[in-house]
């Protein structure tokens, strides 16, 4: 998406080369921002769920 913006934004003003290249680097800090606080979160869950030792165990006590 970011991607298509920018192109586009280049062809709409290609007169104006700077302000099509600071427009379309200011667009891109939210992306970066939010991959940045999102990235912590991600590895929060991913711990947890898929290097836990005792999930994927097979258990040797059953009740039958």
């Amino acid at each position: 998406m970011m991607i298509a913006f920018s192109s586009s934004f280049f062809l709409f003003y290609s007169k104006g080369r700077w302000i099509a290249i600071l427009v379309s680097c200011l667009a891109g800090v939210p992306v970066y921002l939010f991959c940045k606080l999102q990235y912590r979160l991600f590895f929060d869950v991913y711990r947890p769920t898929f290097r836990s030792r005792f999930m994927f165990k097979a258990r040797k006590d059953m009740l039958y």
